[in-house]
């Protein structure tokens, strides 16, 4: 990847890319959502001890379903911008082996079906 290719990306898509060539952050991850878990049993665990109250009970079912949200947009989030990387990847590839170049909405391996149709077709 040249130096061009990288000012091209936005800056999600390096931050990206930079993460990918460090293991240890999805490790991080990983220990993030084992601690969530933890957390939420923990809290369960609480509630069937103590026998809490109903409006103990909603209290920490809102805080377990907020950081649930919270989690599931920045995943979301994170794959659109990894979605993006991997198109912007693939028209560079593309464009080094001198083929057509994708379209954004299109898709790499479509391509290659109609292209394989059409030679077949034509044999």
């Amino acid at each position: 990847m040249t130096e061009q290719d990288f000012e091209t990306l936005a800056t999600g898509e390096r931050q990206v890319l930079d993460r990918s060539f460090q293991p240890k952050l999805s490790e991080k991850r990983t220990r993030n959502i084992a601690l969530s878990a933890l957390m939420t049993a923990a809290g369960l665990a609480l509630v069937w001890v103590y026998g809490l109250s109903t409006p103990a009970i909603t209290g920490i079912s809102l805080v377990i379903v907020m950081v649930s949200a919270i989690e599931k947009v920045s995943y979301a989030r994170e794959i659109l911008v990894y979605k993006s990387l991997v198109r912007k990847l693939v028209n560079r590839v593309e464009g080094l082996q001198e083929i057509e170049i994708t379209p954004l909405e299109g898709h790499p391996a479509a391509r290659a079906k109609r292209r394989s149709e059409v030679d077949l077709a034509h044999a």
